[in-house]
């Protein structure tokens, strides 16, 4: 069966890693190259779509398989949905992904009828509610799998099942309304001297009740022994909501400290995805951060591995479209996909030969004039590439060999919706950081002390706006605006940036000089910012963690 965001994901569809080519030109066109920057979309694809591109040579796979996080977290952009899901089919699991906002509403729905008609109900309590939800959509996964459906405790199940919807076409989003509104009556309605998990375990249908099937699915999923997932995504907006949502938030947590506690009693594992930029706000939410938030991945990647994944699915592109021309293009006739050498071959085959001339006059090697525009996200650079190769091939038939101008027009086209998405991500705790720097436009230099942001600050009339300074730093270093200078090359400012490091980055006001971060330069110079950067032999700023190896060639 097909997949979407919110169902049960290829469980008929065996294990098999291939795609009919037909299927994979939908996804890889000449408009996008690379496929959609946006894992939800290949889930929209046969799963040997999403096998084909899904990369398992970076080291955030191997974690996510070695260890089997209950969280994964990334910034906007980062694979965390890939990551939820792949590592698992990767080991033969099934899976089911849930919407976020389809579980955050029916906890929460249920949760605000209860204060209003009987009190409050607290995380701890809300916990069990949770735990229902997720089993639920557990069974209903459990239908999908042929192997499980024909047999005495999959029938009981899906009969159980069949009081809210037909099983083999109901969809979790539904599945969670109905039972989380069948729910909140049996809350709402039992008679005093009842817990709550006991009134939970009370749920029922026609059939049977939820703890009957409930039994039917651990003695299933014992004797069979299939993997199943059940899997929360990230919502994308969780930000606005993480104050009104805290008691829900706090649940979960503790919801699956209980599934982490008794892993190999559960017969199925749960694994949520949160934003990166959350992570300590969310901390925050449970009482005991070290038990309810330990287990967690949080996504980085270096320079190489994104240059694989790009390399890796412009491989598959020209296999599609372009295979007589591989010789010309000097690419073996067979691709290894866990040779990063020749992952990087491949994408250096579509870009210029030579190097680039940059805004502030310097030539460089494409490859890292594209990778120092990212903030080391699979996302950026897949936008960024698709937007350069899709202007080349516009421009002429046959292999689209980008040319300088298409590298320099295409990063810039596809910078402004980066950084777009990277504000938006920090907009509820950094609401001033686009206005601010705005105020800042043509104000500074891309490398300056502390001492001379501050003046510069304050003379462009940005605390007359209600920003601190120091707020305004600390967040223009948290987003990634601003960097830390680590020292320079013959060619390069290089700094340090938050998104790098584990650690906070502060800089030491007399001793520190900060950088701006090559994504950030259109927000701060107009064309003619850049000529007087230019003019007066300002280096270009390189991002720590991502070199390309062009250092060493200096």
């Amino acid at each position: 069966m097909r997949s979407v965001a919110g169902f049960v994901l290829f469980p008929d569809e065996g294990d098999a890693m291939g795609a009919a080519p037909g299927e994979l030109m939908r996804i890889l066109t000449r408009n996008q190259p690379l496929g959609p920057p946006y894992t939800e979309e290949l889930l929209r694809s046969p799963r040997g779509i999403f096998e084909q591109l899904y990369d398992r040579t970076n080291g955030c796979h191997g974690s996510a398989e070695r260890d089997d996080p209950i969280y994964v977290v990334g910034r906007k952009g980062s694979g965390k949905t890939a990551f939820l899901v792949g590592t698992a089919f990767v080991d033969g699991a099934k899976v089911i992904l849930i919407k976020s906002e389809d579980a955050y509403h029916e906890i929460e729905r249920l949760r605000m009828r209860y204060a209003r008609e009987v009190g409050p109900l607290f995380a701890e309590n809300l916990a069990h509610v949770w735990q229902v939800l997720l089993t639920h959509a557990a069974m209903l996964l459990s239908y999908r799998v042929p192997g499980l459906r024909h047999t005495d405790e999959g029938r009981l199940i899906a009969s159980y099942l069949s009081s809210y919807g037909n099983p083999s076409s109901l969809e979790p989003g539904r599945l969670l309304a109905r039972v989380g509104s069948a729910l909140s009556d049996v809350l709402v309605r039992s008679a005093p001297g009842l817990t709550v998990e006991e009134m939970c375990a009370s749920l029922r249908t026609d059939v049977a009740t939820y703890e009957v099937a409930y039994r039917s699915f651990v003695d299933l999923i014992g004797r069979k022994g299939v993997r199943l997932y059940v899997v929360v995504d990230n919502l994308e907006d969780l930000h606005v909501h993480v104050d009104e949502l805290r008691t829900t938030l706090s649940a979960l947590f503790r919801a699956t400290r209980e599934f982490a506690s008794t892993a190999g009693a559960q017969p199925f594992k749960v694994r949520f995805a949160f934003p990166a930029e959350l992570v300590q706000r969310l901390r925050d939410l449970t009482a005991n951060p070290e038990k309810d938030f330990l287990d967690y991945l949080v996504i980085r990647w270096t320079a190489a591995e994104l240059m694989t994944i790009a390399g890796n699915r412009l491989r598959r592109f020209l296999d599609l479209y372009h295979q007589d021309e591989l010789e010309r293009l000097g690419l073996p006739r067979q691709h290894d996909e866990r040779d990063h050498q020749t992952a990087e071959v491949t994408l250096r085959s579509l870009l210029p030969w030579g190097g680039i001339r940059t805004g502030l006059g310097s030539d460089e090697d494409p490859v890292a004039y594209i990778m120092r525009h990212t903030q080391l996200l699979p996302r950026h650079l897949i936008q960024i590439l698709n937007e350069i190769l899709a202007r080349a091939a516009r421009h002429r038939q046959g292999v689209p060999v980008a040319t300088p101008q298409d590298v320099l027009e295409g990063v810039r086209e596809a910078e402004l919706r980066i950084v777009d998405g990277i504000l938006s991500s920090y907009s509820h705790d950094y609401p001033y950081m686009a206005a601010a720097l705005g105020y800042l436009k043509n104000h500074i230099p891309n490398t300056l002390t502390c001492s001379e942001l501050h003046r510069a600050f304050n003379a462009a009339g940005v605390a007359r706006s209600g920003v601190d300074y120091n707020d305004f730093l600390e967040a223009a270093l948290d987003v990634g605006v601003l960097g830390i200078v680590d020292g320079s090359t013959s060619r390069y400012t290089v700094g340090r940036f938050s998104y790098t490091f584990t650690e906070t980055l502060r800089p030491v006001e007399d001793e520190d000089q900060v950088c701006v971060h090559p994504l950030f330069m259109f927000r701060l110079f107009d064309r003619g910012g850049i000529r007087r950067l230019r003019d007066q032999g300002r280096l270009p700023v390189y991002p720590y963690g991502s070199d390309t190896g062009q250092f060493d060639r200096d």
